[in-house]
């Protein structure tokens, strides 16, 4: 137990760090490197020993993995927006939408 719970405290910590580090970037790319580091996180969470098989765990990290693929989304969206690629760019943040209103729902 104590080394799912270290598992877990540093999976957590490294994500409020890494959230805090998106704040300060400036490009959208450095932005999406870093929020695909969280998304990378939560799916080691999800296979921690003994917490694999808490239902309700694994509900609440696959809530913040749709939360966070729609912040991807929006970066993205603000690259294709700066390269003036219209159409891409609202494909992109349609798609955000979605993750955003599914994360919503299974609230």
């Amino acid at each position: 137990m104590l080394l799912s719970y270290l598992l877990y405290l540093r999976a957590r910590l490294t994500n409020a760090r890494t959230e805090l580090m998106i704040k300060d970037k400036t490009q959208p790319k450095d932005s999406v490197r870093l929020v695909e580091m969280i998304i990378h996180n939560f799916g080691e969470m999800k296979t921690i020993p003994g917490l694999d098989t808490d239902d309700d765990f694994q509900t609440e990290v696959e809530d913040q993995i749709t939360v966070f693929r729609g912040v991807r989304c929006r970066y993205i969206g603000d690259l294709y927006k700066n390269n003036k690629r219209w159409s891409e760019s609202a494909r992109v943040y349609k798609r955000g939408e979605e993750y955003f209103s599914r994360a919503v729902k299974s609230k």
